[in-house]
């Protein structure tokens, strides 16, 4: 999709999610794993904060960036894999300090505000500007596919939570499944994908992204 395509559906993704938040009646209720729907919210707001972040902050020099989205979340597997209770630990930690640090209604604002306020700074700035991420530079292009992916992730994870009948964005939707596909090619597991999305192990667990 052209980069203006690629903004458009970040911003109506991030309002979509914000949508499926604002509906929720009791934040205490279960998400996803240790976090209640509040936390689970804060989580995926970060899809948007992170981004409203690196993007205040010069651009890096001197590195090579990251080959594109798939390899940013190959170098997290990589270092989840390395311990996977500290990474996880440390996620969740996050999720209940967002949660602590907002209420849920400012939280389901932020969705739609913050990322209606980052798309004329992404047009302006364009796919190839460099950010700094936690893996290393990485171009403002490949960043945003995978701020879209965890909007999809987790506003499915929402939607099944809380039984809401809120629609995500199709661009959105197919682009995460390409994402899934790059990262099982990357990870030589696209042989496991495919047995999975066929049905020939139902019962087995594709380690993508958790």
């Amino acid at each position: 999709m052209s980069w203006a395509q690629q903004v458009d559906t970040f911003a109506e993704t991030a309002r979509a999610v914000g949508a499926i938040v604002v509906a929720i009646d009791d934040p205490s209720l279960p998400g996803l794993g240790a976090w209640d729907l509040h936390a689970l919210a804060a989580h995926t707001l970060r899809a948007v904060t992170t981004l409203e972040s690196y993007l205040s902050e010069p651009e890096p020099t001197g590195e090579p960036p990251l080959a594109d989205a798939s390899a940013y979340f190959s170098a997290y597997l990589d270092l989840r894999s390395a311990d996977p209770v500290r990474v996880d630990a440390a996620v969740a930690e996050r999720g209940r300090t967002g949660a602590a640090a907002s209420t849920l209604p400012a939280i389901a604002t932020d969705f739609t505000e913050l990322s209606a306020a980052l798309v004329p700074q992404l047009m302006s700035g364009g796919p190839d500007r460099l950010i700094a991420s936690p893996w290393g530079a990485i171009r403002v292009g490949d960043y945003l596919r995978t701020r879209s992916f965890e909007l999809v992730a987790h506003g499915l994870d929402l939607i099944a939570a809380t039984g809401s009948d809120q629609r995500l964005p199709e661009s959105a939707l197919r682009d995460a499944l390409s994402l899934l596909a790059e990262i099982a090619d990357r990870r030589g597991l696209t042989p496991d994908l495919i047995r999975v999305l066929t049905g020939r192990d139902a019962d087995g667990v594709l380690p993508l992204v958790q």
